[in-house]
């Protein structure tokens, strides 16, 4: 569940580079998904959240056939905190790496997705717009060089908005990453990076850390201790912006619904995280619930499911989202609200 790497067998597809020029995505034809398979047909994006059906307190997919398709989405999507840009992962197949999608709105209309200009070639992962909306955090198994041997764990990276494009990818270093994997990063609004990692001394498969950054440099990550890690797995955090509280998945608990579940910690006027408790049923089910993310206004939790709702002895079940590989759902963020409250 914690491995960012896992991903489960989908269709291949075919990508390009989204540049600041990409064409409009006027859909008026049938949408051929990303490797030409055809899904249900979208209107012309436009507007906010790519022009959606805004969610309440029942999860809806978000996007179907645009962003959920009948691929492995691998990660919750972040937005620019202009709610222009759009940045998601998955998977176009197993013998390929994960990709980080993107779409823009151009004059009010949403692009085709199309592939990150700073992804393709290595297996990336986990993108996260810090809330200045300065740097893109991502996961990523490119190779780097460490005592004469080139390592192709899963480290912690990031681009930096440079104008329009952004910059070539750069490694935080040694300090946050090691010879384990570290994934998953979140970015508070003074910088405070969390992520999860499976190196030795903690307490489980996969544990939360956090690493503070001082004058422009990230400290030694501590483990977030037991009021948030266990002997199970715990993974795929998102803080806050003011780091009031985190929320992470939790699998083999003791009281998950299912494989993985979401999980929230508040943080007290003192500053401690309390101990984590299950966000309940209105998310959480019998499936593999991950990747949590709150958008960036603030209004609705974005995460992803493996949930299915197909007919397996439809012969088109796996053509399509829904089909249990992997999709985005998004619900409204008051269910946070009222936990934290």
């Amino acid at each position: 569940m914690g491995n960012p790497g896992q991903r489960q067998k989908v269709v291949p597809m075919i990508t390009n580079k989204c540049l600041h020029l990409c064409s409009v995505c006027s859909l008026c034809i049938i949408f051929l998904g990303f490797g030409g398979l055809a899904q249900e047909k979208p209107a012309v994006l436009a507007g906010e959240y790519l022009g959606m059906k805004t969610p309440e307190r029942r999860p809806l997919l978000f996007a179907p056939a645009v962003v959920s398709t009948g691929y492995h989405e691998h990660s919750a999507p972040t937005f620019s905190p202009d709610g222009k840009e759009i940045y998601w992962s998955v998977f176009k197949d197993v013998n390929q790496p994960q990709l980080i999608m993107c779409m823009k709105s151009v004059d009010g209309v949403w692009t085709l997705p199309m592939t990150a200009p700073f992804s393709g070639e290595y297996s990336d992962g986990g993108p996260f717009i810090s809330p200045d909306g300065r740097r893109l955090f991502f996961y990523s198994n490119r190779p780097v060089r460490q005592n004469g041997v080139t390592k192709r764990d899963f480290d912690l990276w990031f681009v930096e908005r440079r104008g329009e494009e952004w910059s070539d990818p750069i490694r935080l270093g040694f300090t946050v990453n090691s010879r384990w994997d570290e994934s998953s990063p979140s970015v508070s609004k003074t910088g405070t990076l969390y992520f999860h990692s499976d190196r030795p001394g903690g307490f489980g498969n996969y544990d939360i850390y956090s690493s503070r950054m001082s004058a422009g440099q990230y400290l030694e990550p501590r483990n977030l201790g037991a009021a948030v890690n266990s002997s199970g797995h715990e993974s795929y955090p998102y803080v806050a912006p003011d780091q009031r509280y985190l929320i992470f998945t939790g699998g083999e608990r003791g009281d998950n619904f299912g494989l993985g579940d979401l999980f929230i910690s508040i943080r007290d006027t003192n500053g401690v995280l309390s101990r984590a408790r299950n966000v309940g049923r209105v998310v959480n089910d019998e499936f593999d619930n991950r990747f949590p993310l709150v958008s960036h206004d603030g209004k609705f939790l974005f995460f992803v499911s493996n949930r299915s709702y197909r007919n397996a002895d439809d012969p088109d079940a796996n053509r399509g989202p829904g089909n249990g590989f992997g999709d985005i759902y998004w619900v409204s963020a008051e269910i946070i609200h009222e936990l934290r409250d």
